[in-house]
Order: structure tokens, then sequence, then C-alpha cells
């Protein structure tokens, strides 16, 4: 069996997912300066797990060409519906497609704006669930990262620890991930149109 089959490919055009409040569009070269200040900016690049080393103008190209070359993921910029201001990142990465699963990861957010993580979370689950037809994603997080006690709230489940896994600059930290299944998202899909209909009535 031909393994280069089995990879996903990229959707075209570009998959757009619209929330309420939020859009998550594809990233762009334009988007570079953004994501240097996000990521080497300690608020808030200290909660990407595995980002420790400054992140420098020519990693993130080699990153970007990568990314492009290979057009087999999913790297969103966040941006506020109203204004079209770009606030954050996420992506969905690392598609298997025999055991249609998918992980979660690159999610940033400024403080100012982490009252949109609930829709941020529900618009790219709802992409990996409904749109590429998965059956699970996953997500790791240190442990001593403060977002860790948002992601029971959002619906995930805690799959293990690894133990004393990762040098956070100060110390050994274990890095927990997390999981959900469709009836994990069903619920989440369920809580976010309760949310949706309560605002708008």
């Amino acid at each position: 069996m031909n393994n280069k089959n089995l990879l996903h490919k990229k959707l075209y055009p570009f998959p757009v997912q619209v929330g309420e409040y939020t859009r998550l569009r594809e990233i762009t070269g334009d988007d570079t300066s953004l994501i240097l200040n996000w990521r080497n900016n300690p608020e808030i690049g200290s909660h990407i797990t595995f980002s420790l080393d400054k992140l420098t103008k020519k990693k993130h190209e080699i990153f970007l060409e990568k990314y492009f070359d290979e057009n087999m993921n999913y790297y969103f910029i966040i941006e506020e519906l109203n204004t079209s201001k770009a606030i954050g990142t996420v992506s969905v990465d690392n598609i298997d497609v025999l055991a249609k699963k998918a992980e979660i990861g690159k999610l940033l957010l400024g403080v100012e704006h982490r009252v949109h993580v609930f829709e941020v979370y529900y618009l790219v689950q709802r992409f990996a669930f409904e749109t590429l037809q998965l059956n699970k994603t996953y997500a790791f997080q240190q442990e001593a990262n403060k977002a860790c006690k948002f992601m029971e709230y959002l619906g995930a489940k805690k799959e293990g620890v690894l133990r004393q896994h990762y040098w956070n600059g100060v110390w050994c930290d274990n890095i927990v991930m997390w999981a959900m299944f469709l009836p994990d998202f069903l619920e989440l899909k369920g809580r976010y149109e309760r949310m949706s209909s309560a605002i708008i009535n």
C-alpha cells in the first residue's frame, strides 16, 4: 500500500470558519509580524507547548514555506468578525486519514480576547468533526498552564499525563494529553447553539 495515498490533502478553497463573533481564515505571509509578536510575548506565547525558543522571522518563513508546500494541515488566523482584526491562531495538524484523528494546536489568544475561546474551540472542532469527518481530536498542554482548567469545561477528556516530559525553562513540566470524540463534540455543539440562541433572544 502506498502511504502517500493516505495523506490528507488540504481542502480548496480554504475552508474559512465563521461564528457569531469570530472568523477563522488561513494564515498568510502578511501575518508574519503578528505571529512573531504573539509568539515572543511571554504573556501569550508561553501558553504554546514546546515553544520555549524565541521565534525569528527566518524560522517562521521556513515554517510557512513547508506548510504551503506540504498542503496537508490547516493553520488558522482568528479574526474578530465585526472588525476583521486578527486576534490569535489555532491549527488542525497531523491529520490521520485511517485513524480519523487530528491534533488541535497553536491556540493563541491575547488576554483581552480570551472571551472568544469557547467559540474558537467550537469552530475548530466543528471543522474537524463535520467537515473533515474525523472521529477524534487531541491536544497537548503543559500541566502548569492555567488554560488546562478550561479544557474540561470545554468538554475535552484527559487521556493521560506524560510526566516530567518538557523543560519549560524552569523545571521539567508534565504534559497533559486531551481528547475529544464525536459524542463530546455533539455535546459541545449543543451548548454552543443554546448559548447563541439565548444571546439572540
